[in-house]
């Protein structure tokens, strides 16, 4: 699994072992800090979007964040 919080520092990775209900394993857990530059450009784009408009209007900044996050690892 892969999450990012709100304080968008970085991703943390889990590679788990599962019965689907109870129980589970951790196989392995990585954390990939986000660059100083990365930060700082995911924190203008969040603070650009409001509204669902936004989003179409911030797409080509979005695809070049996400082309970014991508290759974090």
């Amino acid at each position: 699994g892969l999450m990012s919080g709100t304080s968008m520092d970085g991703v943390d990775c889990s590679i788990i072992q599962s019965d689907g209900d109870t129980k589970y394993s951790v196989i392995c857990d990585m954390y990939f800090a986000y660059s100083s530059n990365l930060r700082e450009k995911l924190t203008i784009l969040r603070d650009k979007i409001n509204l669902y408009k936004n989003i179409k209007e911030t797409q080509e900044e979005i695809s070049e964040v996400e082309k970014q996050l991508t290759k974090i690892s």
